[in-house]
């Protein structure tokens, strides 16, 4: 008996220690985010999605907030990257469609 209430306590401790942590890195993402700071705030995002996946289940409703904020600063990711890359990227896909209509023939 001694043995099984420690124990349960301790799961006790681990999920709050888990939900801490989460709110933690959302709140840091969130002021990566704010600063500009994007891809710490990928970063954070992911780890935070990845702790309350793990504790809740990847369709929970406690992990929404973090793959909501998640997919936003992807999105800021990939907006940031084309602006950087857009020119470069540009004569690659004319290429890519040169190959499609080829492999048609």
């Amino acid at each position: 008996e001694e043995l099984a209430a420690p124990s349960t306590s301790t799961d006790k401790t681990d999920g709050m220690d888990v939900d801490g942590e989460s709110k933690k890195l959302l709140g840091l993402g969130q002021k990566h985010l704010v600063m500009g700071n994007i891809p710490a705030a990928v970063n954070a995002f992911q780890e935070a999605a990845s702790l309350l996946g793990k504790k809740y289940g990847e369709t929970a409703n406690e992990c929404a907030e973090a793959f909501f904020y998640y997919g936003k600063s992807l999105l800021e990711l990939a907006r940031m990257e084309n602006g950087v890359l857009g020119n470069a990227l540009e004569g690659v896909q004319v290429e890519e469609e040169g190959e499609k209509a080829e492999d048609d023939s």
